[in-house]
């Protein structure tokens, strides 16, 4: 079993054991842990905190342990506020 800790930022840390795949344009909140064979759809947003054991679709923000679809996201409109 592959057993990676990944830090993007001073005090964010996410665990990850086993494969991953991230989707474009997703979040994940600090100090997260992403077990099993994951994957993460595009605009997917992770709770800070949360348990990832199961793929999250796309546009859904997700959070808990373990992390579960909370709301569907639409972010249609957001790359027109950037």
């Amino acid at each position: 079993m592959l057993i990676n800790q990944i830090i993007v930022e001073k005090h964010v840390i996410i665990n990850v054991s086993g494969r991953l795949n991230i989707g474009n344009e997703c979040f994940i909140g600090t100090r997260v842990s992403i077990i099993q064979k994951v994957t993460m759809g595009n605009q997917s947003y992770i709770g800070a905190g949360s348990v990832v054991v199961n793929d999250i679709p796309l546009s859904i923000l997700a959070f808990g342990a373990p992390a579960r679809p909370v709301k569907k996201l639409d972010l249609s409109g957001w790359k027109k506020l950037l």
